[in-house]
């Protein structure tokens, strides 16, 4: 893949509140470096330390430790929020790594566990894009046709009651089924790519979120 570099996000809840230290987040830094097989330059924090306790963060979003490893290639950061026991990084650099093995780092360092992981690549080419795009919209006419067979299963449920082959799963609400890939298709026709994917193909979920580009 022709890129300038790769994002790991990673949300960790129900993590250890005791291991949101400057000391251990300083552990994590380091090993993540050695992880990314990156070279680590300065690192900052920003909490209460040193902070009248009349000042100090309440809130629950606030209150934690936030950290910030720059690399030679770029930068990882970190937001540690104790009352909530949850961790937010970002580790981004323009060398590829194992985003594996950071993650893997992540859970044994805080330990609780992940909730949302993903890896992004910065700066594609066009090329690159337009296969991106490609593969966004098969997706859509892929769900697209999972409403369709809902739909299908809908109108038909009452024909299949007692089916023989046991072919259809009778267990499924496919009212419910419907409405959430429908959910998904439209939240990705927002969030979709981005820019990169404008023109979703007409007659999807997606080409109702911009019917302007039908018939193009």
């Amino acid at each position: 893949m022709i890129s300038y570099g790769k994002e790991l996000i990673l949300d960790l809840r129900d993590c250890d509140s005791h291991g949101m230290t400057r000391e251990q987040i300083g552990a994590f830094m380091a090993g993540a470096c050695t992880r990314m097989e990156v070279e680590a330059c300065d690192l900052h924090f920003w909490d209460d330390k040193n902070v009248p306790l009349d000042e100090c963060q309440t809130d629950p979003k606030k209150k934690g430790v936030s950290a910030v490893q720059f690399l030679l290639t770029s930068s990882i950061t970190l937001h540690a929020l104790e009352l909530r026991r949850e961790v937010y990084i970002n580790a981004f650099s323009c060398e590829e790594f194992d985003d594996q093995c950071v993650a893997d780092w992540a859970l044994l360092c805080f330990r609780g566990r992940i909730v949302w992981r993903h890896v992004i690549y910065r700066g594609l080419s066009d090329r690159t894009l337009t296969t991106h795009r490609d593969d966004f919209d098969m997706l859509l006419v892929g769900l697209d046709r999972v409403v369709k067979l809902c739909d299908w299963a809908i109108e038909h449920v009452e024909d299949v009651t007692s089916d023989p082959l046991g072919e259809i799963s009778l267990d499924i609400d496919y009212e419910d089924l419907r409405d959430e890939v429908r959910s998904i298709g439209h939240d990705l026709a927002k969030i979709g790519l981005a820019e990169d994917v404008a023109n979703p193909p007409c007659g999807t979920i997606g080409a109702t979120m911009n019917e302007t580009n039908c018939g193009r």
